[in-house]
């Protein structure tokens, strides 16, 4: 069996050189992805709103439909 190693120097030039080109890569990714914080903020607060006012809706929705089959199922009430 032949020991075709390599050395510690070689090895970490090797993973150095890997991790400046993952490093590039993410930086040029960035780049491309410029969003707007403000813009991302907006959109975030109008769905968290939404999603509330659906929330509050669903809950009276389902308490008057409580009610009214109570009254005609013959619950207390």
């Amino acid at each position: 069996m032949a020991w075709n190693g390599v050395t510690h120097k070689e090895l970490n030039a090797a993973l150095g050189a890997q991790t400046a080109r993952i490093i590039a890569t993410i930086r040029r990714s960035e780049d491309l992805t410029a969003i707007d914080i403000k813009e991302v903020s907006d959109r975030v607060t109008y769905i968290e709103r939404r999603g509330r006012n659906e929330n509050v809706l669903a809950s009276v929705l389902t308490f008057l439909g409580a009610i009214f089959v109570s009254k005609f199922t013959g619950g207390s009430g």
